[in-house]
Order: structure tokens, then C-alpha cells, then sequence
């Protein structure tokens, strides 16, 4: 018994044939109009966009990380690439913005700081202090001569006994210490 083919199924290759001609000739008139459209309808759109992420965002954040880890080196590169491209927006960005969010935070771990450590604190305010009266003056690091330096306390309570040691200098010797 032989099944009678409808009309469609019959020219169905044919018909798809001519939608990817008429598509591929007519791609940049698409294109514009897509433009125009969106131009005309950029409001609507963003607020169906900005619905839809609400909506959505466990399920968009979980594809995302399952993009970023199954494509690491594809993600590094285009986050490179972001950031050379958009690095002084990047800067006044954070420069706005950190000083907003996280002023409050860093005075309040400070005051814990110096509330663990009261004897570091006063070492570094009588170092301050006589750093801006001239009693004490900078001097290059110990290990490289950088000028940029911190002072380094080994004791306390000689608050004005410490060693000049550059930024990396003085973390590799807080390090040694530790071990």
C-alpha cells in the first residue's frame, strides 16, 4: 500500500532551496531593517530583556559557567580583550565605585586591626609622626635600593627602630617569618 505524498512534502526540498536563495540575497535588506527596528524599539526591547534575565537568572548564570569552564582559554582571551578595549572606562569605573562600596568597610577593618594590635598601631602613628616632623627620614630598601618603601618594625616596641624595605621585600619577610 503506498501513501500518497501531500503537495508539500513533494516540493518540501524544493521550497527550502528557495528560502535559503531568497534569504541569502536579502540578507543585508534584513539587516538594515533589523537596525531600524531596533532603533525604533530600543526602549521595549531592553525592558523585555532586562524581564526575561529577571526571570531567568539562576538558569543564565548556571550556562554561563558551564560555557566559562568548558571554554577557559576562549573565555581568558576575550576577557583580555574586554579589558584592553575598555580599560579607561574599566579605571574611572572602579575609581567611582570603590570608593563608594568599600570606604565604610576598610575604615571598620582598620579600627578591628588596630583594636587587635594595639602595639602595631602606635609604632606606626610615632613612625608617621616623625616621618612628617623630619625626625625620621626614608631611605631606600635594604635588599634592591627601591624608593618606594615601607618601614618594617622587627620589634614593637623600638617604635622608631625599623628597616627600609620595598613592597615585595617586605611581604617575602613577613613570609619567611611565618615558616
Amino acid at each position: 500500500m503506498s501513501k500518497v505524498k501531500t503537495y508539500y512534502e513533494q516540493n518540501k526540498e524544493k521550497k527550502i532551496a528557495w528560502q535559503k536563495e531568497y534569504y541569502a540575497r536579502n540578507l543585508d535588506a534584513r539587516r538594515e531593517y533589523g537596525k531600524a527596528y531596533r532603533a525604533k524599539n530600543r526602549e521595549e526591547l531592553n525592558a523585555k530583556r532586562r524581564a526575561y534575565v529577571e526571570k531567568n537568572r539562576d538558569e543564565l548564570n548556571a550556562k554561563r559557567r558551564a560555557w566559562r569552564a568548558k571554554n577557559i582559554d576562549e573565555h581568558r582571551a576575550k576577557a583580555r580583550d574586554y579589558y584592553a578595549d575598555n580599560r579607561e572606562h574599566i579605571h574611572e569605573y572602579d575609581r567611582k565605585n570603590y570608593a563608594e562600596h568599600y570606604r565604610e568597610r576598610a575604615v571598620e577593618a582598620k579600627r578591628r586591626r588596630r583594636k587587635l594590635h594595639p602595639e602595631q598601631a602606635h609604632a606606626h602613628n610615632v613612625v608617621t609622626k616623625a616621618l612628617m616632623s623630619g625626625k625620621l627620614l626614608c631611605c631606600p630598601c635594604e635588599v634592591c635600593g627601591c624608593e618606594k618603601v615601607d618601614a618594617h618594625h622587627d620589634d614593637y616596641s623600638k617604635t622608631l627602630e625599623v628597616r627600609w624595605l620595598c613592597r615585595q621585600h617586605h611581604a617575602d619577610h613577613h613570609r619567611l617569618e611565618v615558616q
